[in-house]
């Protein structure tokens, strides 16, 4: 299990799940399946562009499709990304089809603009134009990403590929989360927030699998807004209602941390506690007790 290290107000916090994060999760792509075999005989590194027009440029003359990668200085996960994931030879392959071009988002915030960037890093997918195929937030493995990025190329998993099955199948509620994850990827939150609620209310016995899934978004969602006592509320159902979901755990640490950050030491102290009697187990307990010394610090030692 990797961990994500996410930026907040006051400092940085520590969630258990990469894909949680920087409220930066892809479901489907934590799912996915086996690298996709490529000839990667020729180039040993990424050659990348020097600048955005020149990646259009070289787009064009050559009839490759864009890969961007937005990043910024501070992000962890970026520089995991450039250590593991563009150094693969597989995904280094993919420069037969796509011309990369990195973007410091910090630098070029209208380019960050232009694309709705609301975590890091995110990598886009476009065409020679600069219109969006579909895109990446936050870090995946070699494999993951570069079967991704191949979908991507060949239309599968896209939203207009989503919308066109979902056209055909309207009960598919798989299809419907699917999109959700799509729209909220692109920074296109209220969709997002629409079609996970119409995956919670259609499907009472999960059969698509995505309930819970779609659950722990929603209670993401207000978190991202600091609707503290909201997204406290969203996360206690997905502990309730879906034990055995793979997100119980992270939503169990979410709970106190949001007490904390709505300044309820009582209630952040008795759901850390309980977090501890629930998960004896988890990689995430010394983190715990480490935020319970500071919650029950005496006010006149705490950092100012």
């Amino acid at each position: 299990m990797s961990e994500l290290y996410v930026r907040q107000l006051g400092g940085v916090v520590r969630i258990t799940r990469q894909l949680i994060l920087l409220f930066i999760f892809s479901l489907s792509a934590v799912r996915a399946g086996a690298q996709v075999p490529v000839d990667t005989s020729a180039a040993t590194s990424i050659d990348w562009a020097g600048s955005y027009d020149q990646a259009k440029r070289l787009a064009d003359t050559t009839k490759r499709q864009i890969l961007l990668d937005l990043y910024t200085d501070w992000c962890r996960w970026c520089r995991v990304m450039d250590e593991s994931t563009f150094t693969d030879p597989g995904v280094i392959a993919l420069q037969k089809r796509l011309v990369f071009v990195r973007i410091d988002a910090e630098a070029d915030t209208a380019m960050a603009r232009r694309y709705a960037v609301w975590g890091y890093p995110t990598v886009v997918l476009t065409n020679t134009e600069g219109l969006e195929v579909d895109r990446v937030v936050g870090y995946l493995p070699p494999p993951r990403f570069q079967k991704t990025i191949v979908d991507y190329l060949e239309g599968r998993g896209v939203l207009w590929d989503l919308e066109r099955r979902a056209r055909e199948k309207p009960s598919d509620m798989a299809l419907v989360f699917a999109m959700g994850e799509s729209n909220m990827r692109r920074g296109e939150f209220d969709k997002a927030r629409t079609q996970f609620e119409q995956v919670v209310a259609r499907d009472a016995k999960n059969e698509s699998g995505r309930v819970d899934d779609a659950a722990f978004a929603l209670a993401m969602m207000q978190r991202r807004q600091e609707s503290w006592y909201k997204a406290i509320e969203g996360f206690k159902q997905v502990v309730k209602k879906y034990p055995k979901s793979e997100w119980c755990e992270d939503a169990a640490i979410y709970i106190p941390w949001l007490y904390a950050q709505a300044g309820d030491t009582t209630d952040a102290l008795k759901f850390y506690n309980g977090f501890l009697k629930d998960f004896k187990n988890s990689t995430e307990v010394d983190w715990v007790q480490e935020r319970i010394r500071e919650l029950e610090k005496p006010e006149d030692q705490l950092e100012k």
